[in-house]
């Protein structure tokens, strides 16, 4: 099982889109929550963009205007939905999960700024899970700390601290340790920084997936860090060889992978010639890809890099202000 939450901060731009999918498929992501779409509608086609593939379903809470917006896409090949709910700044879908028919409620959160619409949603969300026994995975921007150590700049919120505290233990939800990262949204001048973003999940979940762990991983076009959940017990073996669509619009690949097949010598009955030639040809094709990966998609990696290396410096020390002039520009860029 592989988790995936992300505040994306609208997901209007081309690149935003490229971003997610890509990380949807390296991952094998089975479930994907995104806050702030800021989309008033979202369809199929925009769905088919993000996740990469065709076997999904999704559901999603259009936006008021350029505020908001959430979306829920998962793999239809390992949950299957039977019904969804929402309400102001959530939204969830009820299924069953895998060959085992697991009961499985997902919610994406959104929270407001706002600490009585906060105790609000708590209260909805704290009503629905202990109402309604089972395996619960509460996940997305909550837009509360728990403690100080959460986050770094203006840390004067102790009633809403004591509060969210209170809503996680009432339910019994389990707040697993980050790791990767301490903080997941970064303000664009460096001097604040929070834990807002996290998985919470029912003690039923994690009696049925016991290796959990939450990851932070690394930001780019968003001030928010995308956050992962895998169960790592689970070994699927080697990775199975991937052809995406878009390769065979490149008329270089045809090229090469007809000058591959017709110029490779293998003798031997017709398996075994069909088998060596295949194993040559996936060799050329990691070769192609990683041609072809050069350039922008270089360039783009190395701001990335750099800008989760100022993130991590300015978890411990303040940057300067070229330093954080320097950040912001790469943000723009990407």
């Amino acid at each position: 099982m592989i988790l995936l939450s992300i505040n994306i901060r609208g997901l209007g731009g081309i690149g935003k889109k490229k971003e997610i999918r890509d990380l949807v498929i390296r991952e094998k992501v089975d479930v994907l929550l995104i806050q702030e779409t800021k989309m008033e509608q979202v369809d199929n086609c925009l769905c088919r963009m993000v996740w990469g593939t065709d076997d999904f379903e999704w559901i999603a809470q259009a936006a008021n205007g350029a505020f908001g917006g959430i979306l829920i896409i998962w793999n239809s090949r390992v949950f299957r939905k039977l019904s969804s709910f929402e309400g102001t700044g959530f939204l969830g879908v009820f299924g069953m999960w895998g060959d085992y028919n697991i009961p499985c409620y997902f919610v994406n959160v959104y929270s407001s700024c706002d600490l009585a619409q906060k105790r609000c949603l708590w209260e909805i969300l704290s009503d629905l899970v202990t109402s309604k026994k089972g395996n619960w995975c509460i996940a997305g921007d909550f837009n509360a700390i728990r403690n100080s150590q959460e986050r770094k700049g203006d840390t004067s919120v102790r009633r809403e601290l004591r509060e969210f505290n209170d809503f996680i233990e009432t339910t019994g939800l389990v707040d697993l340790p980050m790791i990767g990262r301490k903080f997941t949204w970064y303000q664009p001048n460096g001097q604040s920084m929070s834990r807002l973003d996290r998985f919470l999940f029912s003690s039923e979940w994690m009696r049925n997936w016991t290796d959990l762990k939450q990851w932070g991983l690394m930001r780019s076009v968003s001030d928010h860090c995308p956050v992962m959940v895998k169960n790592e017990a689970c070994n699927w073996g080697p990775k199975p060889f991937k052809l995406y669509n878009v390769w065979l619009q490149n008329p270089s690949f045809r090229e090469m992978v007809e000058s591959q097949w017709n110029n490779s010598d293998i003798r031997g009955w017709g398996g075994y010639v069909v088998k060596e030639k295949l194993k040559l040809l996936k060799n050329c094709v990691k070769e192609w890809t990683r041609a072809q990966e050069q350039g922008v998609d270089k360039q783009i990696e190395e701001a990335k890099a750099e800008i989760a290396k100022l993130d991590c410096q300015g978890e411990t020390q303040h940057l300067t202000e070229a330093e954080c002039l320097r950040r912001r520009d790469m943000m723009i860029c990407l």
